[in-house]
């Protein structure tokens, strides 16, 4: 089992795991949904977070392996199904 640390609210029933280091693991969120086609397959592009930053990648990732830097002026071009 990881190491996890509580609320302190005992209404609150949030845990967080804990690094290695000792120190929380960061909040990630949960992928936004667009309408970005992606080039190589059949499939539209999430926008996802993790430890090195925001990501476009394919909805099927891993199984499509695609994935680019997001640019601002291209994600806010369209709208989102979410």
């Amino acid at each position: 089992m990881a190491n996890t640390f509580g609320c302190l609210n005992d209404n609150c029933g949030t845990t967080r795991n804990l690094q290695r280091s000792g120190e929380p693991k960061p909040i990630v969120m949960e992928p936004i949904v667009t309408e970005i086609a992606c080039i190589k397959f059949e499939d539209f592009y999430l926008l996802r977070d993790s430890m090195k930053g925001l990501f476009l990648a394919a909805s099927k990732y891993p199984k499509n392996r695609e994935t680019q830097s997001p640019q601002a002026s291209r994600i806010f071009n369209h709208s989102y199904r979410g």
